[in-house]
């Protein structure tokens, strides 16, 4: 890890302690609850968090243009992966992490990253407290 690294956790659960713990680099959310509602293949970017926020407004009670703005904020600092010389992964093992896990594998994977790597994927097998 280093003072450019980018972490990314399925929530800010944990974000401060990485923080207070000294951690550097730049801290993320990345919290679509993918487990959840329609995932429909084949979307471009903004027809996908149309239907993601129709979702989170149906399913949750999430005002639609703040759920809009939430999964557009989270792309936004998603898409400065590249300011980073690597990325830490922090997830758990139940169904929300995982598919989230699954589908930014997926995205980093159709990126053009030279240069970059994933220092580290944290998983844990238990349920963290």
């Amino acid at each position: 890890m280093s003072d450019s690294s980018l972490h990314i956790r399925c929530g800010d659960d944990i974000l401060a302690t990485l923080k207070e713990a000294g951690l550097p680099g730049e801290m993320i959310r990345w919290a679509d609850a993918l487990c959840q509602g329609p995932t429909p293949a084949g979307l471009g970017k903004t027809q996908w968090r149309k239907v993601r926020a129709e979702h989170a407004r149906d399913f949750y009670g999430m005002p639609y243009d703040e759920g809009a703005e939430f999964l557009r904020q989270q792309d936004d600092n998603l898409q400065r992966y590249r300011e980073h010389d690597d990325i830490v992964l922090w997830f758990e093992h139940d169904m929300f992490d995982q598919v989230i896990l699954i589908y930014l594998l997926n995205w980093f994977a159709q990126q053009d990253w030279v240069g970059g790597a994933f220092s580290s994927s944290v998983t844990t097998g238990t349920w963290a407290p």
